[in-house]
């Protein structure tokens, strides 16, 4: 049996940006991990995000 060490801390980056018009919104972001997150191993916790969505207040 073989256990493997995951990290309980994550470093990255965030970046994105946001357009809206008139009541419409849309959203695109991106994670960059930074740090290992499984010792031995080229594991990252990275994502892309995209929302779109409309303002009703």
């Amino acid at each position: 049996m073989t256990f493997v060490l995951i990290r309980k801390f994550n470093f990255g980056f965030a970046f994105g940006g946001s357009v809206e018009y008139n009541d419409f919104f849309m959203q695109a972001r991106y994670n960059l991990g930074l740090t290992e997150i499984i010792n031995g191993r080229d594991g990252k916790n990275s994502n892309f995000q995209i929302s779109v969505g409309f303002y009703i207040f």
